[in-house]
């Protein structure tokens, strides 16, 4: 076990610790919070924000007092098995992204330059597209020394490292459209959302969560393969980005996040009381929280 996880279960039993001063727990840390759920009176609500393996699946379904939430209906689907999962999409502080009205002249790929997040097919879409890509976020490891860097030639292809919050939005505002040329299973895509903060459109793989963050010919585009995108790239370039701030603000404002949340609590406080008083309730959808089984088929 390294450090970094010792710290975790560290900073997870910090906080049951002081159970009794909660009405609720909620927990970001994956599973680490999932053995403290019948060790304390407080209900534990676990955001689970990457792909659960067979292994945690089977921990979930041991503990139904555990209430788990998804952040796509995408994510939702991988939790097979567990009856009651709501969907609450991830929020962004649409306050601290700039918004910039005009498009840029470049590509922007944002993130680890790793084989799932697609950075060789972002180099291949940009290429076809014919316009310059900077690619902002750490590289490192074979995939990136052997694959990835051969093709960085510092003007059509340019890295320009990891960056901080300023830079990343400076890129992000002055991007003609973000590349998410995803090629593995990710639950939402946080740098979808960021990008529609400042207005940037973004073309994607239509994979995972993709088709429920991108409204297709209003915030972007996605396609199937690197040259179905990159046909799709000057469309992207045209959408206004003032409507794409806007998709930004209904889907992805913080505030809908929170109330989205304050749901969900408020339905598991309700269903406690309920049971304490020995009625049945049932922990279902409420206003804005997507329980997602509508797409189990």
């Amino acid at each position: 076990m390294g450090n970094w996880e010792f710290h975790e279960w560290l900073h997870v039993a910090a906080a049951f610790e002081r159970s009794a001063d909660f009405d609720i727990i909620h927990s970001h840390a994956y599973h680490a919070a999932l053995p403290f759920t019948r060790v304390v009176e407080a209900p534990v609500v676990h955001t689970y924000h990457i792909v659960p393996d067979t292994d945690i699946l089977n921990s979930y379904a041991r503990y139904p007092d555990a209430h788990l939430v998804a952040v796509s209906r995408y994510h939702r689907r991988k939790f097979k098995g567990i009856a009651e999962v709501p969907v609450v999409y991830n929020g962004v502080d649409l306050d601290a992204f700039p918004f910039n009205p005009r498009s840029g002249d470049y590509l922007l790929f944002l993130g680890h330059l790793i084989e799932k997040k697609g950075a060789v097919e972002a180099i291949q879409i940009a290429r076809r597209a014919g316009m310059r890509l900077v690619m902002a976020g750490k590289g490192k490891g074979d995939y990136f020394d052997h694959e990835v860097k051969p093709l960085i030639d510092g003007r059509s292809i340019e890295h320009v490292g990891p960056v901080g919050i300023a830079q990343r939005n400076e890129l992000l505002a002055g991007a003609g459209a973000l590349l998410f040329p995803i090629t593995a299973a990710e639950p939402f895509g946080l740098v979808v959302a960021e990008a529609m903060a400042c207005g940037t459109p973004v073309a994607a793989f239509e994979r995972c969560a993709v088709p429920e963050l991108i409204e297709s010919g209003v915030s972007g585009y996605y396609a199937t393969g690197v040259e179905d995108l990159a046909a799709l790239v000057p469309a992207t370039l045209r959408l206004d980005r003032s409507t794409v701030r806007q998709e930004a603000a209904i889907r992805f404002d913080h505030r809908r996040m929170v109330g989205d949340y304050e749901s969900v609590y408020g339905q598991i406080l309700a269903s406690r009381r309920g049971r304490e008083r020995g009625e049945a309730h049932r922990i279902v959808a409420g206003a804005g929280v997507r329980d997602g089984r509508e797409d189990e088929r």
